[in-house]
């Protein structure tokens, strides 16, 4: 059952639309969704950090206060397959969570276009020999 239909992403039903107009607008925009994320994913990428999160102990996202609800989530969706993550959200925190973390976990670098202070925390943990993931916008850096 595949329809071919385009949706508005600023208007995707109208006043008059019909219930089920709305529902098919909704799965469309769904379906659109899923497909442009799954083309912005590199295999290779994606299958590297799964490699890290079930290799790791404790993940440790580091995360700005704008991208604490994306963090949030993250650790609920770990939550859901037992995996601990800590959530540091301001500069005193870094170096007291640094202190406990040892190298069978893993620190995950939440910024936007790389406007993060974490150059610091970076060279922290390569001498800690911490693996490292930093997310940025779209672009995906990982560092070991």
């Amino acid at each position: 059952m595949s329809e071919s239909t385009s949706v508005d992403y600023n208007y995707p039903f109208a006043h008059h639309s019909t219930h089920f107009q709305i529902l098919k607008s909704i799965q469309t925009l769904y379906r659109s969704t899923v497909e442009s994320t799954l083309n912005l994913i590199d295999l290779q990428t994606f299958l590297k950090a799964t490699q890290i999160i079930n290799n790791s102990d404790t993940l440790y996202v580091f995360s700005s206060s704008s991208n604490f609800p994306t963090a949030v989530f993250f650790k609920e969706q770990m939550a859901s397959i037992k995996k601990k993550v800590e959530i540091v959200t301001n500069s005193t925190n870094i170096k007291l969570y640094y202190y406990t973390m040892t190298n069978k976990d893993a620190a995950i670098l939440i910024t936007y276009l790389n406007r993060s202070n974490y150059d610091n925390l970076m060279q922290l943990l390569n001498d800690k020999g911490i693996t490292k993931m930093q997310l940025e916008n779209i672009i995906k850096n990982f560092r070991k």
